[in-house]
């Protein structure tokens, strides 16, 4: 399979192949395949500066080796916006080979899904959430800088008071054993964490939902904010 799909790639004559990041072997793997057949390759990242330790040994070593891999396998770069573009740069793209390509939200698609009732009662079924339940929705990497924790506290004590509010918080990551730790300590019955959902699932749990609590500390991009939307 990987091999037909690299074949396809590199027998398209393409006149600029966009790879999605460099941190994975596929696309480090993609990216020399296309170069050996001369084909043009750009590079998109939505990696930003702000939150790193610039100066640690990992840095360094970065800062040594990155910009030869990015100047032997990638022509242009291809950053999500001003942020991504000092990444870039830092190491070692020059500004003149950088093109902006932003995150962008297909509104039409989220908002069918969005509306497929058929679908929202599946969910509410799985999540044993009633229909007249108020559904609050977070969707987030479980990772300290975009704080789930805030919000689910948050919700225990307003689910004190509120007997009919369910919290469904989309997303895996590093904090969800703590997470559930502090749900079953509390012996609530309505957080549901379903994990990683795909983006062909993701509008759906969008129309669930009453109301979106993104509790991010810091934040990049916040795309899920203008899925929500």
């Amino acid at each position: 399979c990987i091999v037909s799909f690299l074949r396809h790639i590199a027998q398209g004559k393409h006149d600029l192949v966009i790879l999605s990041g460099y941190a994975n072997w596929m696309s480090l793997l993609i990216g020399c395949v296309l170069k050996c057949r001369s084909c043009a390759v750009g590079m998109r990242s939505d990696s930003i500066l702000r939150g790193r330790q610039l100066h640690g040994l990992k840095e360094r070593a970065k800062r040594i080796l990155l910009p030869r891999i990015f100047a032997a396998l990638f022509r242009t770069g291809h950053p999500t916006g001003t942020l991504a573009k000092q990444y870039l740069v830092h190491f070692g793209f020059p500004e003149a080979s950088l093109f902006v390509f932003p995150y962008n939200v297909d509104r039409e698609y989220l908002y069918r899904q969005s509306s497929s009732m058929v679908e929202i009662e599946k969910l509410r079924l799985r999540h044993g959430i009633p229909r007249d339940a108020f559904v609050v929705l977070g969707v987030a990497k479980l990772i300290s800088r975009e704080d789930p924790l805030t919000l689910v506290r948050g919700f225990l004590q307003v689910a004190e008071t509120y007997p009919a509010v369910h919290l469904v918080l989309v997303g895996e990551g590093a904090l969800r054993g703590e997470i559930e730790e502090l749900v079953r300590n509390n012996g609530c019955a309505r957080v549901a964490l379903p994990g990683y959902i795909p983006y062909s699932q993701l509008g759906h749990y969008y129309g669930l939902a009453n109301v979106f609590v993104h509790s991010a500390v810091g934040e990049s991009w916040g795309v899920s904010v203008n899925e929500a939307l």
